[in-house]
């Protein structure tokens, strides 16, 4: 019975035109968990000369608070908006560049940042700068708006924030943001303002707010992928016109050498870039667009594929 029911659906779908290999794939789809990314976020980079510019207003904002502080808005935003990414313990992280050797000005460099996500398994890290705090006037296009008055200052952070991609040590993003927050009247000579430490963080917390929005479309999850048959080189990806894809769509192809049980953590080799060349409503069949490093049925542990727009720097 079960034989006769297969044969009916692969018939029905050959007479709608659909390939054998897709044929296939619907009657007999898998059910797999979708892949979470392993995200890094160390704490802050903030310059010793920011530090002694802003000592003069708030005793507050030390180096090592502004570090852990601006780096924790960040994963609470990211947390809240892509609660499927893991996100690394800080203090593992730390310990980790303990072992690893590395200071501030190591981390800065996209080598170091690469060695530490590498030792604890992370897809990507962040390395996150901030840039400048100062105080200044509100421009005359946002008072009236805003009801500001001629002699209002707004404190204003920027942060310098870089996403890498750990295995291939690719900057895929960089994303620049300036945060503002309403300070209040000063005097040109003030020393402590009651409210400043504060607008920095108000600041700081838009700023990541900003930041978070750039990154989030690069933890959608990976897409899963299949090889066809010994016989050619074809991918299916278990996506299709139901989520949005297109035939002339590209994605590059990695095949999975191992996975850590305990972690999730991927090892995957690139074998090169796809094109989607035909779309049914949950899959798509897709063509390298030239010879792959190594053919796709060599990978027992499956196959991934990244949109080539969301894996490029």
């Amino acid at each position: 019975m079960k034989g006769t029911l297969r044969t009916t659906i692969l018939l029905g779908l050959a007479l709608l035109g659909a390939t054998p290999a897709l044929c296939n794939y619907y009657a007999e789809p898998e059910e797999k968990e979708e892949a979470t990314y392993r995200l890094a976020i160390p704490a802050f980079i903030v310059p010793t000369s920011i530090v002694e510019s802003v000592g003069r207003y708030s005793s507050d904002l030390t180096q090592a608070y502004m570090r852990e502080q601006m780096a924790d808005l960040l994963t609470e935003r990211i947390k809240e908006e892509s609660p499927d990414v893991v996100l690394l313990e800080r203090r593992e992280l730390d310990q980790a560049l303990n072992e690893l050797g590395l200071d501030e000005s190591g981390l800065m460099e996209t080598d170091g940042a690469v060695r530490l996500g590498k030792m604890k398994k992370a897809n990507f890290i962040v390395i996150g700068t901030v840039s400048s705090i100062s105080i200044g006037d509100v421009p005359e296009n946002r008072r009236s708006v805003m009801e500001y008055g001629k002699d209002v200052k707004e404190t204003v952070v920027t942060i310098s924030a870089r996403l890498v991609n750990v295995e291939t040590a690719e900057i895929i993003v960089t994303q620049n943001v300036s945060g503002r927050e309403r300070l209040g009247v000063i005097s040109s000579d003030a020393r402590n303002i009651k409210s400043f430490s504060d607008t920095v963080i108000k600041a700081a917390n838009y700023a990541a707010t900003e930041i978070e929005k750039t990154f989030r479309p690069f933890f959608n999850p990976l897409v899963e992928a299949k090889a066809i048959s010994k016989d050619t080189t074809d991918i299916i990806l278990q996506k299709g016109k139901a989520h949005g894809l297109k035939k002339g769509e590209l994605f590059r192809i990695y095949g999975i050498k191992s996975r850590d049980k305990a972690t999730g953590f991927e090892d995957r080799e690139f074998l090169g870039t796809v094109e989607v060349v035909e779309v049914q409503a949950q899959a798509c069949r897709c063509k390298f667009k030239s010879e792959p490093t190594m053919h796709p049925t060599k990978f027992k542990n499956g196959l991934k594929a990244i949109p080539i727009a969301l894996d490029k720097d």
